[in-house]
C-alpha cells in the first residue's frame, strides 16, 4: 500500500505520498463487501493499480455524523503526469457499506474495475478521460486473470469469460473450479459460428452412432444454452439487472427416451450418453474458436452424461431443479434459435414426460 500511496501522490503532483486518515469503525461489518462501515470522518484507499506513470484507485471518504447519517463518497480515480484527475462515483446501492475490489486493470483508453457492493458483483469499464461508465453484473465468484474476467454465472455450472477491455464474451469453461486451466489466447476469444459448431458436434455424435435428428436434441439441450451469451450494459446502478440465462434442460433427452420406450420404440440414449467424453483440461493451443466451442460443449455434456444415463435406466428425470421448465419454454432465446431436430422432439413430447 505504501508504494501505491506514493504513486498516487506523484500522479497528483503532491510533495509526498497520498495521505490516508483512518475513520473510526462503526462495528458494522458487511460480509458481502468484507468492509467495516465508518462511524466518522476519514479517508481510505481501498485498492489500486499502476501502469507506468498512471495510477488508478478506489477511495472512500466519510464525513462526521449528520442527524444519525454518515455521509460517504466512494469513488474510482485515475491520474497521471499531464493527465486530468478523473473521478467518478462507484456504482452502488449505498456507499456506506463500501465495496470489495477484486481487481483493476488500466488500458490505453479505459479502466476496468471488478468489485462487490452491498447486493451485486459488478464490472465497471470507465472510459478515459471522459469518465463515462459501462456497468455489467457478474457472479459473486470471480477473478481477474491478466486481461480476462472469469466468473461463475448465476447458472452456476460453468465459468464465464469476458475479454478486456471491451468485455467481449468468450466461450465459457465447463467447470466451476478456478483451477490452473489453460485460458483462450487472443485469437481464441470472441463468439463462435453457430452453424460450424453444430456441424462439428453432429460429426462427433455420428461417431457414437447418433443420427442427425438425435444429435440435434443434444445440441439443443447443451450447446445452445452453453454458448448463449447475454451481456447487457447499463450506465447507472439502477439500470443493472440480473440477466435471464436459462437453466440447461438436461431433463429433455431423458424424457424423450422415456417417451420412446413407452411407445414401444427402441432407444439407444443410455448407450449414447455412456459414450460421451467427460474430460476437460482447458483450451488447447491448436484450436480455433469454433473447434474450441465444439470441444468444450462436448466436455460440458460429459459432465452430466452419467447422471442422465442413470436416469434413463431408472425411469426418472435427472437430478436438478426444473421448476423453470414446468410452465413450458424457459430459455431467453426463442425455440426457433434451436436446431430442427430439437424443435420437432420438443413439440412431440407429451406433457406427462415433462417436469411436474
Amino acid at each position: 500500500m505504501d508504494d501505491l500511496l506514493a504513486a498516487i501522490g506523484t500522479a497528483l503532483g503532491l510533495d509526498g505520498p497520498y495521505t490516508e486518515t483512518p475513520a473510526p469503525g462503526s462495528g458494522g461489518f458487511s460480509l458481502k463487501t468484507m468492509h467495516e462501515s465508518p462511524a466518522g470522518a476519514g479517508r481510505a484507499v481501498l485498492d489500486g493499480t499502476t501502469d507506468g506513470a498512471r495510477v488508478a484507485w478506489v477511495e472512500e471518504v466519510s464525513g462526521e455524523p449528520q442527524n444519525g447519517y454518515i455521509p460517504v463518497d466512494l469513488t474510482i480515480n485515475v491520474a497521471g503526469p499531464g493527465l486530468p484527475h478523473v473521478q467518478v462515483d462507484v456504482a452502488t446501492y449505498n456507499p456506506y457499506f463500501g465495496c470489495n475490489v477484486h481487481g483493476m486493470r488500466l488500458f490505453d483508453d479505459s479502466l476496468v474495475v471488478v468489485y462487490t457492493e452491498k447486493h451485486k458483483t459488478i464490472g465497471a469499464r470507465v472510459d478515459l478521460p471522459s469518465g463515462e461508465q459501462s456497468l455489467f453484473t457478474l457472479g459473486d465468484r470471480c477473478a481477474l486473470v491478466d486481461d480476462l474476467v472469469c466468473h461463475i454465472a448465476y447458472r452456476g455450472d460453468r465459468i464465464e469469460l469476458l475479454s478486456l477491455p471491451d468485455m467481449t464474451t468468450c466461450v465459457p469453461l465447463p467447470s466451476t473450479d478456478f483451477a490452473d486451466w489453460r485460458l483462450p489466447d487472443q485469437e481464441q476469444r470472441g463468439r463462435p459460428d453457430t452453424r460450424i459448431v453444430w456441424s462439428k458436434l453432429r460429426h462427433a455424435f455420428a461417431e457414437i452412432g447418433m443420427g442427425h435428428e438425435d444429435a440435434d436434441i443434444l445440441i439443443g439441450t447443451a450447446a445452445v444454452p452453453f454458448l448463449y451469451a447475454e451481456r447487457p450494459f447499463a450506465r447507472t446502478y439502477g439500470h443493472l439487472y440480473r440477466p435471464k440465462e436459462g437453466t440447461t434442460p438436461w431433463w429433455f433427452p431423458v424424457a424423450w427416451h422415456h417417451h420412446l420406450t413407452a411407445e414401444g420404440h427402441p432407444s439407444r440414449w443410455p448407450e449414447w450418453l455412456d459414450a460421451l467424453p467427460g474430460e476437460f483440461t482447458g483450451w488447447q493451443e491448436h484450436w480455433d474458436i469454433d473447434e474450441g466451442a465444439a470441444r468444450l460443449t462436448l466436455a460440458y455434456l460429459g459432465l452430466h452424461a452419467s447422471e442422465m444415463a442413470a436416469a434413463c435406466r431408472e425411469g426418472r428425470l435427472p437430478s436438478g431443479d426444473w421448476r423453470d421448465w414446468r410452465e413450458g419454454w424457459d430459455h431467453p432465446q426463442p425455440i426457433g434459435a434451436f436446431p430442427k431436430g430439437f424443435r420437432r422432439a420438443w413439440n412431440q413430447l407429451p406433457t406427462t414426460y415433462r417436469p411436474a
